[in-house]
């Protein structure tokens, strides 16, 4: 908000998230010197395909030209939609804290 080179800006909305594929692949390595591979997969039966995700963000804009502009903005998103099916006994949400940076270009 403003007419000034630095402005502060402030996003709302949901995500939908699409999940395609779940894969944790362990290496344990042992005193001895020997190490052991695993590698576990889950399909779509154990999740569900699609979450949503509400998500807040502030930051601010950078007016550094006429006709660029800068943008750095902190994030959050929780997933309001569980990620395991309603039988099981533990509940996961899909979660995210990051950051978006952006350049804009003005025709």
């Amino acid at each position: 908000f403003g007419e000034n080179k630095i402005q502060t800006t402030v996003s709302l909305g949901v995500i939908a998230n699409y999940f395609l594929q779940y894969r944790n692949i362990e290496t344990l390595k042992y005193d001895d010197g020997h190490t052991t591979n695993s590698s576990v997969e889950i399909n779509n039966y154990d999740v569900r395909p699609f979450t949503f995700s509400p998500f807040i963000a502030a930051g601010v804009l950078y007016h550094l030209t006429e006709k660029i502009d800068i943008s750095l903005e902190p994030t959050f998103r929780y997933g309001i939609t569980k990620l395991n099916r309603e039988d099981d006994p533990i509940s996961e949400h899909l979660w995210n804290v990051g950051v978006n940076a952006g350049i804009f270009l003005s025709l």
